[in-house]
């Protein structure tokens, strides 16, 4: 035995998900019921529930139901309107446009195949998806259409189980889109009063949906749920989703429909001890792993977890008829590298298992030598808990996850095996922190060591400025294809294969900003001279965003600050047009960064 593989020797991460190492299915039955079942009357903010309380359902039905008629033209009151109908609408209950009324008709098609009173050869789901995608993409009176129908299906609804089945159908719609304010504080008051009826099952209802319709109306969904999504919503129950970590280990957490990344991070973080005032150095990844490829995509604090949940269904529909396998991944990274103590042992060990992906996947270019030496802690850290001749057989079967994509044909596979197997002979960790440090100690001397890198294209619109105004194009020679590598105190400029062409440094830049796609930063080493660098990139939002942090952290800003500004960034972010993707392209795919695989 050649190392440590004590409890006191691993992180949190190692501790806690070294059980869960291989990737957990979804559960049903193993999710905990959501905590929107409580009293809503707690949850609610006082000026909502007041604003509730001085409108009602009938006021609203009065002012937009459009007249229906029976017998001699007898014109029919509210309450006989809206009430359950075992056959289909010939025209809406409010008063719509004409151009509308086939949407708001069809939404009721779906609403009562769903509920089972209209016979159809499709699952009720599939009814619940094309009703939400449909009403989600229509106009507030439609939205405001699809409520009514659906307070409508369930009152003195015959039938207990199909009227059960419309309450869920209610809980579905509040999770995804919201009606007008108008009809938000009625459906509220609606709600409010059955909570105070006194029938439980109900009340729990209830109190789901007014909660959730109250987060929906204050920040909106963009997808249609998924399937998981809404099997956890009929049942009224937490949706379950994996966080994996570069280390291989993954654990899982409970969100809502309306849960964002920002709220994910906090609460994985939370759930593994980890510092929670790291929080504003994390952030949460997207990994789609493909055949020939791994895409990541860094995910904005507002996006919504189920969203993301939705649009990885849709994408492996797709992929499911081309017979290509994909998977999808939430992983927890660094954002933002720090000072850290050697030994703490939770923050150590984030940074070397993110700056070790980073070394297989080629961020950094190196020797063979330090190749050998880092790939060699790499096995001692793994599997020093093994006898020497699992451990060559370890190496010699995985030697791949050892060594830079980049540099793995430099030599074959017995060749790279033997190297490190030697290297690994002469170690001599007392622990894996020790170890882990030791891989640090070694990239540290690297240009690109805690750096956060972007592949980009330079548009040759750098000028340099003098007293006379003349200009120098391209003064640093700096190729058309090339990775920009922001660093918390510096900005470096490499090739496409990370050799250092020249750095800023944070201190000297007079301003930066992004577009869609391009970033620009402005430096001033001096009074006189200044410089503007274009660059083309995928990922400009980004690139602010790491770039703002690093700079107010050097000029003393604390992190509540830097966090503040950062939530109005992603806000901003949020607020502007949807980007447009060209056919079969996904906003992955647009922003990510690409792994080759070998």
């Amino acid at each position: 035995m050649k190392g440590l593989d004590s409890e006191s020797d691993k992180s949190a991460i190692e501790r806690y998900t070294s059980s869960n190492r291989e990737a957990t299915a979804f559960y049903l039955d193993s999710a905990s019921p959501s905590p929107d079942t409580e009293n809503a009357e707690t949850v609610l903010e006082a000026e909502l529930i007041s604003a509730a309380e001085n409108t009602n359902l009938f006021e609203y039905e009065q002012t937009h139901l459009a007249a229906r008629y029976k017998g001699f033209f007898k014109p029919m009151t509210p309450d006989e309107i809206i009430q359950w109908e075992g056959s289909l609408l010939s025209k809406p209950l409010i008063r719509l446009p004409s151009s509308l009324e086939d949407i708001a008709l069809q939404l009721f098609k779906n609403l009562m195949s769903y509920m089972g009173d209209r016979s159809s050869s499709k699952k009720p789901d599939l009814h619940a998806i094309k009703h939400t995608r449909l009403a989600m993409g229509s106009p507030e009176e439609v939205k405001d259409e699809a409520y009514l129908q659906v307070i409508k299906q369930i009152t003195r609804n015959p039938n207990p189980t199909r009227c059960m089945r419309g309450w869920n159908f209610f809980a579905i719609m509040a999770s995804c889109y919201p009606p007008s304010m108008e009809l938000f504080h009625a459906l509220l008051h609606y709600l409010l009063d059955i909570i105070k009826s006194g029938d439980e099952d109900l009340a729990k209802r209830a109190n789901y949906i007014a909660i959730r319709l109250s987060k929906t109306f204050e920040s909106r969904r963009k997808m249609a749920p998924s399937d998981d999504e809404i099997k956890m919503v009929e049942s009224m129950k937490s949706i379950i989703v994996q966080m994996h970590f570069f280390s291989g280990a993954a654990t899982t957490c409970e969100v809502e429909s309306y849960t964002t990344i920002r709220e994910l991070k906090t609460i994985v973080m939370s759930k593994l001890s980890l510092n929670v005032s790291r929080i504003p150095y994390f952030s949460i990844y997207e990994i789609c792993e493909k055949p020939d490829c791994t895409e990541e995509r860094y995910l904005n604090e507002f996006e919504k977890v189920c969203d993301i949940l939705s649009v990885w269904q849709k994408e492996k529909e797709a992929y499911k008829k081309k017979k290509i396998n994909v998977e999808f991944k939430f992983i927890l990274k660094l954002l933002l590298y720090y000072e850290y103590n050697p030994q703490d042992i939770d923050a150590v060990t984030m940074t070397y298992v993110q700056c070790q992906f980073e070394v297989i996947n080629s961020r950094y270019n190196l020797t063979e030598e330090t190749i050998v030496k880092l790939a060699a802690i790499q096995l001692h850290i793994d599997y020093s808990h093994l006898q020497l001749d699992e451990v060559k057989k370890t190496i010699n079967q995985n030697v791949k996850k050892f060594v830079p994509k980049n540099k793995f044909k430099h030599n074959s596979e017995q060749g790279w095996a033997e190297k490190i197997m030697k290297e690994f002979n002469t170690l001599q960790f007392k622990s894996k922190l020790e170890a882990k440090n030791a891989y640090l100690d070694i990239l540290k001397n690297n240009e690109l060591f805690q750096s956060c890198q972007f592949l980009c294209t330079y548009d040759s619109k750098l000028n340099t400025a003098n007293n006379n105004t003349q200009r120098e194009i391209n003064p640093c020679h700096i190729p058309e294809e090339c990775i920009v590598a922001v660093k918390p105190q510096e900005i470096i400029i490499t090739d496409i294969n990370r050799n250092k062409i020249y750095s800023v440094p944070l201190t000297t830049l007079a301003s930066w900003g992004v577009n869609a796609e391009t970033f620009v930063i402005v430096e001033k080493p001096n009074e006189k001279d200044w410089s503007k660098s274009y660059f083309n990139c995928n990922q400009p939002k980004l690139f602010k965003i790491v770039l703002d942090s690093y700079t107010n952290i050097l000029i003393g800003k604390n992190m509540i600050e830097i966090m503040t500004e950062r939530v109005e960034t992603c806000k901003l972010f949020e607020s502007l047009p949807a980007t447009k993707l060209k056919p079969g392209e996904t906003l992955r795919s647009r922003q990510a960064t690409i792994y080759e695989n070998i």
